[in-house]
């Protein structure tokens, strides 16, 4: 039986992330990146590329604290809920659960 802890990958070490700031990583099996950002202490885990653009939001600019612009076209997103706060996006960002673990960051992203 599979329960939902066993779907959780590793994406690397929780020492790469500092608040807000955004980390890149490739989830291995399933060819994709997701940004995981440190808010507050809590962990969040996004897709990395923008819905409008397709540019990876990892390379964009945090404006404050939880909210990321795509470097391509402006958008803007909130790294905590994946919201759009600024278009001309209109797609919000898929988020993932995400999880501290023995020094590893890792994220349900299947």
């Amino acid at each position: 039986m599979t329960t939902a802890s066993d779907t959780y990958r590793s994406l690397g070490d929780v020492a790469e992330l500092d608040d807000f700031q955004v980390v890149p990583w490739y989830v291995d099996g399933v060819k994709k990146r997701v940004t995981v950002t440190r808010v507050d202490g809590a962990l969040h885990a996004l897709d990395d590329l923008c819905p409008e653009h397709g540019c990876p939001l990892s390379a964009g600019l945090m404006i404050d604290e939880i909210t990321i612009m795509c470097q391509c076209g402006g958008c803007r997103f909130d790294v905590t809920t994946g919201a759009v706060v600024r278009g001309p996006a209109t797609t919000p960002l898929r988020t993932y659960p995400v999880r501290e673990n023995d020094g590893k960051v890792d994220a349900q992203a299947a």
